[in-house]
């Protein structure tokens, strides 16, 4: 991590997800493992790394690096599976496996439960 951040709590953030429809190019995989962290009194994200897959992959990065001034890279395979009340998830990138999950749902699929920020 950087020298001049400090990191906000001892937590770690992750999201895999598919990207069905971007407007600026085909369908991709997406996946990102970040951190919450303070410079000087700004609240921000480290982003450890921000992963793509995919048809759409290569204008995900251009757009995501280019315009967002966001970190992604090409992953190897990324892969998302649903069977029942279980999903599985698997983010790979050079034979390493970065992201390995599973997951059993609770509720209704977008119940309306707050979010990380309470809302």
């Amino acid at each position: 991590m950087h020298p001049y951040l400090t990191l906000l709590a001892p937590v770690m953030s992750a999201y895999i997800c598919q990207i069905k429809e971007p407007s600026f190019g085909g369908p991709f995989m997406e996946s990102c493992i970040w951190f919450p962290v303070t410079y000087e009194e700004t609240r921000g994200n480290y982003f450890l790394n921000l992963m793509l897959h995919g048809p759409g992959e290569e204008c995900g990065k251009i757009i995501g690096k280019e315009y967002c001034g966001l970190p992604k890279k090409t992953a190897e395979r990324i892969e998302i599976r649903r069977i029942g009340d279980r999903a599985f998830a698997k983010v790979v990138r050079y034979g390493v496996t970065l992201l390995d999950v599973q997951v059993t749902l609770d509720g209704a699929y977008n119940d309306g439960a707050p979010d990380a920020y309470g809302v």
